[in-house]
C-alpha cells in the first residue's frame, strides 16, 4: 500500500499538484505498545517527503498509529491539523442520544469548544509550538458515512460556527484572550457572512485598502500595526502583544479619560523600544508607530 501510495503522490506532484494524505494508514508500530497486543512491524518503505499529511487521528484504541513526530523526523513539511476531537462532522447512520442531530459534531457546542481550547499546534494526542513550520494550515473534515442524509446547504449551515473558531484561532491564536466566546458570537452575528456568499450573488466591485497616513485614534494605529504585519514589518509575536495593550487603551478612550490614555500610550512606547532591541519591529515600523503615538498623546495631554 505504501509503495501504491507513493506511485500516485509521484504521479500527482509530476503534474504541478502538492498529493496530500491522512495520517493513519502509514508507518506503523512507531511507538510501543501495550505488552499484550501484538507487534507491528515497521514500515520499511520511505513515504514520498512532500506529500502532506492531513493529521486528523492518534486514535488510542489503535495504538500503532504513528506519532506526529515520526512524519517531522521523515521531513513531512507540510502537515495539517485536523484535529478529530474539533474538526469531525459526520452524516451518520444512528442518531446521537445527547441532543446532538444526526448530522452534527462529535460534541455539542463545538464552536465553544474550538474557540477556548484548540490552537494550531494542538494536533489529536499530540501538541506542538503553533509556530512550528511544518503546520501549513488547519481544516474540519465532513465524513459522508450516510450521504443522502441532509443537502449541502443543511450542511454549510451546520458547520458555519465552528468555521468562524476554526478561523479565528488559527488567524490570532489568542482571540479568545480577547475576546471572551460571547463577545465572539456577537461580532460575527453583527459582520454576517462573506461577500458572495449567497447562492447566485456576485461578488461587489472594491476599492483598494486605503493605507492609514496619520492615526486619529487607537483604532487607527491598531490598523496600522496590522498594515505593518502584512508588509512583514513587525514580528507576529509583537504583534499580539501590541494588540491587547491597544485594547486596553481603546477602553479608557471610550470613556474619555485623558490621563489614563496619555500614561498607556508613553507605556505602549516603551512597549515598541523593547521590542526594537529584541528585533521584533523594523526601524521603519518602530518610528511610524512612535510618531503616531506622540501625536495621539498630544492631543490627549
Amino acid at each position: 500500500m505504501a509503495n501504491y501510495i507513493n506511485d500516485i503522490a509521484a504521479h500527482v506532484y509530476e503534474g504541478g499538484f502538492k498529493p496530500r494524505i491522512f495520517n493513519d494508514a502509514i508507518y506503523y508500530g512507531e511507538i510501543d505498545k501495550n505488552s499484550w497486543e501484538p507487534v507491528e512491524p515497521k514500515q520499511k518503505v520511505d513515504m514520498h517527503d512532500y506529500i502532506g499529511i492531513d493529521f486528523w487521528s492518534q486514535m488510542g484504541w489503535n495504538r500503532s498509529i504513528a506519532p506526529l513526530s515520526a512524519f517531522v523526523k521523515r521531513g513531512h513539511e507540510d502537515i495539517y491539523n485536523m484535529n478529530a476531537s474539533y474538526f469531525y462532522y459526520v452524516l451518520r447512520n444512528e442518531k446521537p442520544d445527547d441532543g446532538r442531530k444526526q448530522h452534527s459534531f462529535d460534541y455539542l457546542n463545538q464552536d465553544k469548544r474550538i474557540y477556548e481550547e484548540w490552537t494550531p499546534g494542538k494536533f489529536q494526542a499530540n501538541t506542538v509550538d503553533d509556530d512550528s513550520p511544518f503546520i501549513k494550515g488547519a481544516a474540519l473534515a465532513i465524513w459522508s458515512d450516510n450521504p443522502d442524509l441532509v443537502g449541502e446547504d443543511v450542511i454549510t449551515e451546520d458547520i458555519a460556527d465552528e468555521l468562524r473558531s476554526l478561523a479565528s484561532k488559527s488567524w490570532n491564536t489568542s482571540s479568545n484572550d480577547i475576546a471572551n466566546f460571547v463577545a465572539f458570537q456577537e461580532n460575527y452575528e453583527k459582520l454576517g457572512n462573506v461577500a458572495g456568499f449567497e447562492k447566485g450573488s456576485e461578488l461587489p466591485d472594491v476599492q483598494s485598502v486605503k493605507p492609514i497616513e496619520k492615526a486619529e485614534n487607537v483604532a487607527d494605529l491598531q490598523a496600522l500595526v496590522e498594515q505593518l504585519f502584512d508588509k512583514g514589518e513587525i514580528d507576529r509575536k509583537a504583534v499580539h502583544q501590541l494588540t491587547v495593550h491597544l485594547k486596553v487603551v481603546s477602553h479608557f478612550e471610550d470613556k474619555q479619560f485623558g490621563d489614563k490614555i496619555v500614561k498607556h500610550l508613553r507605556d505602549y512606547k516603551s512597549l515598541l523600544g523593547r521590542m526594537q532591541e529584541k528585533t521584533l519591529l523594523s526601524e521603519n515600523a518602530y518610528n511610524t508607530l512612535i510618531a503616531n503615538t506622540d501625536a495621539l498623546i498630544e492631543e490627549w495631554e
